[in-house]
């Protein structure tokens, strides 16, 4: 097992985990900023919850996020992760498995019962995908972890969490010297949403493509 010395505003983040869950919450949502360790925070989560003999599923959308996950956990837990995903063979006897939400929905009846859920990206969890999981395992801890816990359609996340705690702000990142400074650019001209019309809460895709051609964009 390797160790990993948390950050300070990491550790105040998990303080106020733990506080959460002993008031008597069971899901709870926190929220950290791109770059500021959301993956590592959840990871010492899991290595802690092993210790002491705990089953753990950590739910991802992208094979990359389930490999970033294996990866990092690993080493930090001491033990090899499980994956369950298409073309990965699975070792249910695994305390820590890592899953593809779509590969799981099918597996269900395969799987131990969980003592601790983490949900990355936590702000899919709304999907009819990831609430059939979550009410599968009904008597697991929940824990979400995302940088953007906002929902496109405006909707909250009542039902799924009962808490959403947030850690450090990017400029306070920036001011302790955990994420750089940055320069952003962008064209002089704004882009065009003339004509372009709404789905789900969101531009849609093909008419904010249509109303701006790539060519000009990337020449801009």
């Amino acid at each position: 097992m390797s160790t990993y010395q948390l950050r300070d505003y990491q550790t105040d983040l998990l303080d106020r985990l733990s506080q959460s869950w002993d008031s008597g919450n069971r899901s709870v949502i926190i929220q950290l900023p791109t770059g500021g360790g959301k993956t590592i925070c959840f990871a010492s989560v899991v290595a802690a919850a092993t210790a002491q003999g705990k089953q753990v599923l950590i739910l991802a959308h992208r094979e990359e996020l389930i490999t970033q996950a294996a990866e990092k956990i690993a080493p930090i837990a001491g033990m090899e992760i499980g994956i369950i995903k298409a073309g990965y063979k699975a070792d249910y006897s695994r305390s820590i498995q890592v899953a593809s939400v779509q590969s799981l929905t099918r597996r269900l009846t395969k799987c131990p019962q969980f003592d601790l859920i983490v949900v990355d990206e936590a702000h899919h969890s709304t999907a009819k995908s990831y609430r059939s999981i979550l009410n599968h395992f009904v008597n697991s801890q929940v824990l979400g972890v995302s940088a953007t816990p906002v929902r496109l359609d405006g909707g909250g996340f009542r039902g799924l969490f009962d808490e959403l705690i947030c850690g450090a702000t990017v400029k306070e990142l920036i001011e302790m010297g955990s994420l750089s400074r940055y320069k952003y650019y962008a064209s002089a001209q704004s882009m065009s949403l003339v004509g372009v019309r709404k789905r789900g809460g969101d531009y849609r895709q093909e008419q904010i493509e249509a109303a701006n051609p790539s060519a000009s964009v990337a020449a801009d």
